[in-house]
């Protein structure tokens, strides 16, 4: 279509449904499903709040916002998406049962497991990876870098992590 000026020519893909521009790179999509498809795979967009993110693993781990809250505490009736903000939940002392950081590395020592992520050494350290042996002071780093994407360890049934944290809620 020819313009009568520029101006005329960005009024009219601004105000027209079928240009659809990407604000970061200025592709022209012919449907807004397109560009939503087009900001999710090259821009990081969350599909679910339209938020952008500087880096694939920091959309990632923003979609983990989104989760449901299915995971209980032990100590009170809050609820967490993940198992590693439930237990930095009782670390912080943030929970009605009075549970700390001590109580939740005691337990960890307690648990018939503990053997297979304690970790001996690195003395400032009490934990590891049982895939990786990355060393972590506290229980629920652990959990962290296990619910992250950073190496293959799981927090499946039967895994030693699965029974600490049945061990946490007995």
């Amino acid at each position: 279509k020819a313009f009568k000026s520029h101006s005329a020519r960005s009024q009219h893909i601004l105000n027209s449904p079928k240009h659809n521009i990407c604000a970061d790179c200025s592709m022209d999509f012919s449907t807004l499903k397109q560009l939503l498809q087009h900001d999710v795979a090259k821009h990081n967009m969350c599909e679910t709040c339209r938020s952008y993110f500087d880096s694939p693993s920091n959309l990632r781990n923003h979609y983990k916002t989104h989760m449901k809250k299915s995971t209980e505490c032990p100590g009170c009736s809050r609820r967490f998406a993940l198992e590693s903000v439930m237990v930095l939940h009782l670390k912080a002392e943030t929970c009605e049962s009075g549970a700390d950081n001590e109580y939740v590395t005691n337990i960890a020592f307690d648990c018939h497991q503990a053997r297979m992520y304690t970790c001996d050494d690195f003395p400032d350290f009490n934990f590891k990876c049982l895939t990786c042996d990355t060393p972590f002071i506290f229980m629920s780093a652990v959990l962290q870098h296990v619910e992250s994407d950073c190496c293959d360890e799981t927090l499946a049934h039967g895994t030693p992590l699965a029974k600490f944290l049945r061990f946490l809620r007995s």
